[in-house]
C-alpha cells in the first residue's frame, strides 16, 4: 500500500486533488489509519484515477462519474457514447444560431418596434384642444387654455415611459367636459416639494391625470409613497390616472390634468 503523497507522486497530481475524490465517493483509499488518519492506496488504484480523469476531460459531472464507478468498459463507452451524441446536437445548435442570429434578431426588432408604435400615445394640440390617439383609438379633449404646453410634456414623456395609460375607456366620458392643467412645475428635487405642490392644487375634480417626469433621484416607490401620503390628507387619488416617464433632461417635472367638479 502506498501513502497518499506516494500514491499521488504516482497518478502524477496533488495530495488535494485526491482528498477531493474521495469526499465525493469517487476514488476512497482501500485503508485509513483510525489512530492516524492517513489514507493509504493500492497501486492498482491509479487505473481508476486514469479513468476518473479521462471521463473528467470528457466533460462528465463528478455525479456522472460517480455514476460509472461500478461499471464495465464497455458500458461506461457507452456512456461517452450519449455524451458524445449530446455534444453533437449542442455543436449543430450553435451552427444553426450562427447562421440565423442576425437574421432572427432583426424580426425580433422589427416585432418590438410594431409593439411601440401601436403602444405610444401620439399627441396632437391645436389651440384649445388635445387630440390624442393610441393603438387605433383617438379622444379629442377641449380644454380652456392652449394646450401646447401640456402637449410638449405629454410628447416627451411617451418616449420614456414608465407607467402610462394605455387605452381611452376612463376618458370618453370627460370628451364632452371642458379640461384645464395645472402650471407645469419644474425643479423639485424631494418627495416632500413634491408632496407641497399637489397638496396646493387641492381642487375637487371628477378625473385627474398626474404626469410625473422623473430623474434618476425619483423612483416608483418614492411616487407611491407621495400619493399614499396624499390620501391621507384628504385627497382621494381613486379618480386618478398616472404617466411616470424618465426625464431626458435630468429635470423633474410635474403637472396635473383635470375636469372640475
Amino acid at each position: 500500500m502506498l501513502q497518499i503523497n506516494k500514491f499521488a507522486k504516482l497518478c502524477h497530481c496533488k495530495a488535494s486533488l485526491l482528498r477531493y475524490y474521495d469526499s465525493h465517493g469517487i476514488l476512497v483509499p482501500c485503508y485509513i489509519d483510525d489512530l492516524t488518519g492517513y489514507r493509504y492506496y493500492q497501486s492498482e488504484q491509479a487505473l481508476d484515477f486514469y479513468r476518473i480523469k479521462q471521463l473528467q476531460s470528457c466533460g462528465l459531472s463528478i455525479k456522472e462519474i460517480k455514476a460509472c464507478k461500478n461499471k464495465s468498459d464497455d458500458e461506461v463507452i457507452g456512456i461517452l457514447n450519449m455524451k458524445l451524441n449530446e455534444q453533437k446536437r449542442i455543436v449543430n445548435s450553435i451552427e444553426n444560431l450562427i447562421h440565423t442570429y442576425q437574421e432572427d434578431k432583426m424580426k425580433l426588432e422589427e416585432t418590438v418596434n410594431k409593439f411601440n408604435k401601436q403602444h405610444l400615445l401620439n399627441v396632437e394640440s391645436k389651440d384649445n384642444k388635445l387630440n390624442l390617439s393610441i393603438h387605433g383609438n383617438n379622444l379629442c379633449l377641449n380644454f380652456n387654455k392652449k394646450t401646447d404646453k401640456i402637449a410638449e410634456l405629454l410628447n416627451t414623456m411617451q418616449k420614456q415611459s414608465l407607467i402610462y395609460f394605455e387605452d381611452f375607456d376612463d376618458l370618453t366620458m370627460y370628451e364632452n367636459e371642458t379640461w384645464n392643467y395645472t402650471k407645469i412645475a419644474s425643479g423639485w428635487n424631494t418627495k416632500n416639494e413634491l408632496l407641497k405642490m399637489i397638496e396646493q392644487s387641492q381642487i375637487d375634480k371628477k378625473i385627474c391625470i398626474h404626469l410625473f417626469n422623473i430623474n434618476e433621484s425619483i423612483n416608483l416607490f418614492d411616487i407611491a409613497d407621495i400619493m399614499n401620503l396624499a390620501d391621507e390628507n384628504g385627497y382621494h387619488t381613486d379618480t386618478s390616472l398616472f404617466n411616470v416617464s424618465l426625464s431626458l433632461d435630468g429635470i423633474n417635472n410635474y403637472a396635473i390634468v383635470y375636469v372640475d367638479k
